[in-house]
């Protein structure tokens, strides 16, 4: 039921509501000149379309909302009452919107309703970031902004305050592999930052291995052999995951 229940979460966060995911459902349906095991996914579809329109059904019927609904509903009464719309399009003058990449497809409908005629919005917004994809964040949102709003003024920001040039120019060099699909491309901006620290700094170290089990071994090894031979103590170091699960091996690895 998880899963069922994410997927229903998801379909919100894309602005697909029930009525368009079983019309979608029924045109699969409709067309499909496949193979049978082809046909048992539509069936699938068709499914998880009529559970989407029930489940819909009764959170009406019982007065309760989910998560999701937060938005979703906030939409569709912004789409149905314009007088509720004009409403906080007069109250909300001036938009802000910051790390605009993880703004999902729901969201940045809203922004642009609240937006209006006037627009007068900023976003922030860096689309290299966008691999971290929070809450079905679309990166279609940052690429497409000067469509949806092409009398937008791009200020780029290339001042970084945190990390020295030599890690700096490795992840420029790094995130050209996502080329063209990046706004620097795009628009024909310069997005190489600039360390405002004096020092070059370090140049890093890439540790390959077949098993992150491995990996966490090479990493605990290199820590005790720099404060070993080096002026380097255990709070010098920092070990930086994609999520908790992802630490479990190192910790084995440091204990």
């Amino acid at each position: 039921l998880s899963g069922i229940f994410r997927h229903f979460s998801r379909l919100k966060d894309e602005d697909i509501g029930p009525g368009e995911y079983l019309r979608w459902a029924q045109k699969q349906t409709t067309n499909n000149k496949q193979q049978r095991i082809e046909k048992r996914e539509i069936e699938k579809w068709d499914e998880l379309a009529g559970a989407y329109q029930k489940y819909e059904e009764l959170k009406v019927k019982e007065s309760v909302m989910d998560f999701s609904d937060l938005i979703a509903n906030t939409l569709k009464l912004f789409r149905q009452r314009q007088n509720i719309l004009k409403e906080y399009q007069e109250k909300f003058k001036y938009i802000l919107v910051d790390e605009y990449q993880d703004t999902n497809i729901a969201q940045n409908e809203i922004v642009k309703l609240i937006a209006g005629e006037k627009a007068n919005l900023t976003v922030v917004a860096d689309d290299d970031q966008s691999i971290y994809r929070w809450r079905g964040a679309s990166f279609s949102n940052v690429i497409q902004f000067r469509e949806s709003f092409p009398q937008a003024k791009i200020v780029t920001l290339v001042q970084n305050y945190r990390s020295t040039q030599e890690v700096l120019d490795h992840a420029y060099k790094l995130i050209q592999n996502n080329n063209p699909d990046r706004l620097e491309v795009r628009e024909g901006i310069n997005k190489k930052l600039i360390s405002v620290r004096k020092i070059k700094g370090e140049k890093p170290e890439f540790i390959y291995t077949d098993r992150v089990e491995n990996e966490a071994e090479a990493v605990a090894k290199k820590i005790l052999q720099l404060i070993k031979e080096e002026d380097y103590d255990f709070f010098d170091f920092a070990i930086l995951v994609r999520a908790n699960s992802s630490a479990e091996p190192f910790t084995r690895a440091l204990a």
